[in-house]
């Protein structure tokens, strides 16, 4: 992801040096032997020639090559075979301008009308047989990017059930300072072994709205980190059944959630959170490589709010989260102006209206009674401090104790302007037990003390 960032910036400069590519390119390989046996796959290095010097840029050419190899061995099942070949094209009838390496695998192939689609940025190639095989859809990306940059080329041919090759093309020149026996780092034995922590959160910010992201590829969820952590407060989870129990749990202000992923799929996870009266309220924005239309209303059809397909655009999605954000803003404002008072409950917000009047129902039943408190509130509704926390903050904007509180100092108005009892009789009515404190607190909310409100009523 890194990677792909410098080049957008324009920041990779090429690094030429001259070597020998039958040795570096059998070093690649070599690096990829223990990985292959694992996989139970035959790995073979067939190069036409015994050497060839020629200018390469070793770092991105091994990332290229590497790429492409991972993908062979990756998407190849057992018993499979990967071919790795260096030929000069034409050789015998033209003088040795370019060379290439081709990657040939006996796979699940491609589908061709997916051929011109992989070298997208995010997008994934979708196979039953590999329904949650890992990676980010952009190594393809930088491949081409690479060997734009070095003046080279790749092509795929594909055969769905039989395997696929890729072939790099590279011209073979000789300007660069000579460096012998210069080989691949041989890192990728390593990287396989690395633990990436793709659960919990990024910052502590207080105040930042929160996002989870229910996503099980790895890279992707850390790249999605990387974006949204200056501006969101940022959950993960990797496969669908962690994602609805962290949205239950946490209650989030938004959810970025993936269609393809194994327990439950973006869309039952969609449809489970929206229609849970804890969760209904949370934009739920959908994010996949299916473009058809048909997954779209489907999506829709579940309750999503948004739909973006892969490869996404940064700035459409940083724009599509803050206007869902902004809308539940102005949900939350309209809730706000008719609070402590019935909610009509209209097709549109039906089951959050139906939430906020079941509140409102167990608060006008027991604000008299001083002892009522968010533990007693929060076993009335059937839901944790937690979720009923999150879940009020994000309607009203008022945390539970603050809601409770208000909700009494409402009523506590009505009686001074209804009433002719006094503060004293009037604080103990709803449910405050020292007159003084309820002052306090009057003030706070209204602005002036229950005497003068009384007052300004004569």
């Amino acid at each position: 992801m890194l990677n792909l960032s410098k080049l957008e910036e324009g920041g990779t400069p090429l690094r030429f040096v001259q070597t020998d590519l039958v040795v570096f390119v059998r070093s690649i390989v070599d690096s990829f032997r223990e990985y292959a046996n694992r996989r139970k796959l035959e790995l073979h290095y067939d190069p036409e020639f015994p050497a060839l010097m020629m200018d390469i840029d070793p770092e991105k050419l091994e990332e290229s090559v590497s790429n492409l190899l991972s993908n062979a061995i990756k998407y190849t099942p057992e018993d499979g075979e990967v071919f790795v070949a260096l030929r000069l094209p034409g050789q015998g009838q033209t003088p040795r301008q370019h060379v290439e390496i081709s990657v040939r695998d006996t796979g699940i192939g491609i589908p061709e009308d997916q051929l011109d689609k992989i070298f997208i940025r995010f997008y994934r190639v979708e196979d039953i047989g590999f329904p949650y095989r890992e990676g980010t859809g952009i190594g393809l990306t930088i491949v081409q990017e690479y060997l734009k940059m070095m003046n080279g080329s790749i092509r795929v041919t594909s055969t769905p059930g039989e395997g696929s090759e890729f072939v790099i093309t590279l011209p073979v020149t000789h300007d660069s300072p000579v460096k012998n026996e210069i080989r691949a780092r041989g890192a990728f034995s390593n990287i396989e072994k690395q633990v990436i922590p793709v659960s919990g959160k990024i910052g502590h910010e207080q105040g930042l709205p929160r996002i989870l992201v229910v996503e099980d590829n790895k890279e992707l969820i850390e790249y999605l980190k990387s974006l949204l952590g200056s501006e969101y407060n940022v959950l993960t989870a990797e496969d669908g059944i962690s994602g609805v129990e962290q949205a239950v749990t946490h209650i989030p202000d938004i959810i970025l959630c993936d269609i393809m992923m194994p327990g439950k799929d973006g869309y039952q996870v969609c449809g489970e959170l929206k229609n849970d009266f804890r969760t209904n309220h949370i934009p739920v924005v959908m994010l996949t490589a299916r473009a058809d239309s048909d997954s779209r209303i489907t999506g829709l059809a579940c309750g999503a709010d948004a739909y973006l397909t892969k490869p996404f655009d940064k700035k459409e999605l940083m724009t599509c989260l803050h206007q869902l954000y902004i809308q539940r803003e102005k949900l939350r404002l309209k809730y706000q102006a008719k609070l402590y008072e019935p909610i009509p409950e209209e097709p549109s917000g039906l089951e959050n209206a139906k939430f906020l009047n079941k509140v409102l129902d167990a608060l006008e039943q027991n604000y008299r009674n001083e002892k009522f408190r968010i533990d007693d509130l929060s076993r009335y509704l059937g839901i944790s401090r937690v979720q009923l926390h999150r879940k009020l903050t994000a309607l009203t904007g008022q945390p539970t104790s603050g809601f409770i509180r208000s909700f009494r100092l409402h009523k506590a108005r009505k009686l001074l302007q209804e009433t002719d009892r006094n503060v004293s009789e009037i604080a103990l009515e709803v449910g405050f037990a020292h007159p003084n404190y309820f002052t306090r607190a009057f003030v706070q909310e209204h602005g002036i003390t229950p005497k003068e409100m009384r007052k300004s009523l004569v």
